[in-house]
């Protein structure tokens, strides 16, 4: 195919906007007049593309997601009723199910999805962000640019992070309850990352006890990371300096919130 060809633009039916001749429309699609696709772009279903919207580079829109004054390119993928305005999705991430995003940067391998709201965040890595959760003014990108597998976070539930000015979320966190106005406090060892938990709860892994119940029960429940006699004096270290964070800076209490 000769480079006029590839560079001409073709209008679109349903909405009136433009694409290269390599994107591929589904026929209910909206691709609106002041919105424009290239480069091996794929809209399925009955997706809409509108307020000026750019999709380039394999992205792809499916179901009945909604794309708002939005760029997506390199293989990202905006899928369900996702709704997106505003942002720009790039890398292999994903946004799914009925999940909001508005106002950000989502890049890398981040994952967003279930009824989750990201609002004025820069997201990329290996964050994911599931259930209920939401998110406003959080950072987790890495600083040099480059992901690596230590770079993830999991928030999920009903958890609720809301800054009031940008700040990063620390590499390891997981979160699934609470309202967070702060960056939960992280310690990261050989074995195991511990999150800060509401009230008096820890979190290790997938597992989220009181402190008491690390105490008493942490060796038994740890085994499962290849706990030995040095492991366990650097949990016990690590439970220790949590306690003493906890003591100075009270932890968010469960507080639901009411989804509209």
């Amino acid at each position: 195919m000769d480079e006029e060809k590839l560079n001409r633009l073709r209008e679109v039916a349903n909405g009136g906007g433009l694409v290269t001749p390599m994107v591929s429309l589904s026929k209910s699609a909206v691709i609106q007049k002041d919105s424009f696709l290239k480069d091996y772009v794929e809209v399925f279903g009955k997706a809409q593309i509108r307020d000026g919207s750019k999709l380039r580079d394999f992205a792809k829109v499916m179901g009945e997601a909604i794309l708002l004054d939005t760029v997506a390119y390199n293989h990202a993928r905006i899928v369900g009723n996702a709704r997106v305005q505003r942002s720009i999705v790039a890398g292999t991430a994903e946004i799914m199910d009925r999940a909001y995003v508005s106002g950000s940067d989502i890049e890398g391998n981040a994952i967003i999805a279930d009824d989750a709201e990201v609002i004025g965040c820069r997201i990329g890595c290996n964050a994911r962000i599931l259930g209920n959760a939401r998110l406003f003014n959080v950072r987790f990108v890495p600083e040099n640019g480059e992901a690596t597998l230590a770079d993830k976070i999991l928030v999920e539930g009903d958890a609720e992070i809301v800054f009031d000015e940008e700040m990063p979320l620390y590499p390891g966190t997981r979160l699934h309850e609470g309202n967070w106005t702060r960056p939960p406090f992280v310690i990261d060892t050989p074995i195991f990352t511990m999150t800060e938990g509401i009230n008096d709860r820890v979190q290790i892994g997938c597992q989220n006890h009181s402190i008491k119940f690390w105490y008493e029960k942490g060796r038994e429940v740890l085994l499962d990371y290849g706990l030995d006699a040095q492991l366990y004096q650097i949990f016990i270290r690590a439970l220790d300096v949590m306690v003493e964070h906890k003591k100075e800076n009270k932890s968010p209490t469960k507080r639901r919130r009411k989804r509209k």
